[in-house]
């Protein structure tokens, strides 16, 4: 079965973009974020043992999802108006998703109902492992970047930028990411820009109440 028509089967839609309740214009970092939130909503580990199967496979199918709208190249086939084409299945994906769930569990801690996802999303999501994964992605992605990663990052705000430049620094001292001189070698006068950019993004946002708002790349 297709991405599109298990979409079908299990939220009545083809559109992805309805599935995770973002516009058609929202950034990986606000698709992200749904998705994350319907992970949690619907984690296996918050279901009776009758319903787990049911509920892993919409986890799988919303992780999908996420993987193609955060994904320039799929993105723009699955928006074109041509036919979408199916996916083809991979080990690498199916372990990407085993840990995002894990991931997601541990956000979800002990609780055993699904109220009060979007609160405990925005109170774990930073500093979580989570997190963690999302930024060497992001760093990775856009070869040291930092704008890049304010496009990527659920949450992401200027005040964040220390604290998440302090755990690539790490990471690259461990070996962990590659070194990129665009990271490296960034000027004071780029960050002095970027931080007056996105904190312009950042009140819009808040004013409209959405992340969709933040410029691409």
């Amino acid at each position: 079965m297709s991405v599109c028509g298990d979409s079908w089967l299990m939220f009545g839609t083809r559109d992805f973009y309805k599935v995770l309740d973002v516009s058609r214009g929202a950034m990986p970092r606000a698709i992200r974020s749904a998705a994350y939130q319907l992970i949690m909503a619907e984690h296996p580990g918050q279901r009776p043992a009758k319903q787990r199967r049911k509920a892993l496979q919409k986890c799988h199918l919303v992780f999908r999802i996420m993987s193609i709208l955060t994904n320039d190249k799929q993105r723009a086939l699955y928006d074109s108006p041509s036919e979408f084409p199916p996916e083809s299945a991979s080990c690498e994906l199916d372990l990407a998703f085993a840990t995002v769930l894990d991931l997601c569990a541990c956000l979800l801690g002990n609780r055993q109902d699904r109220s009060g996802v979007c609160e405990l999303f925005q109170k774990h999501y930073k500093g979580s492992q989570l997190e963690l994964a999302d930024i060497k992605a992001a760093y990775t992605l856009g070869k040291g970047c930092m704008d890049r990663l304010f496009i990527e990052l659920p949450l992401m705000t200027v005040r964040d930028e220390p604290r998440i430049r302090k755990i690539i620094k790490k990471l690259i001292k461990s070996n962990d990411l590659p070194e990129y001189s665009k990271f490296i070698n960034e000027s004071v006068e780029k960050r002095r820009r970027r931080r007056l950019k996105f904190a312009v993004y950042e009140a819009k946002s808040k004013t409209e109440n959405n992340e969709d708002g933040l410029p691409q790349i």
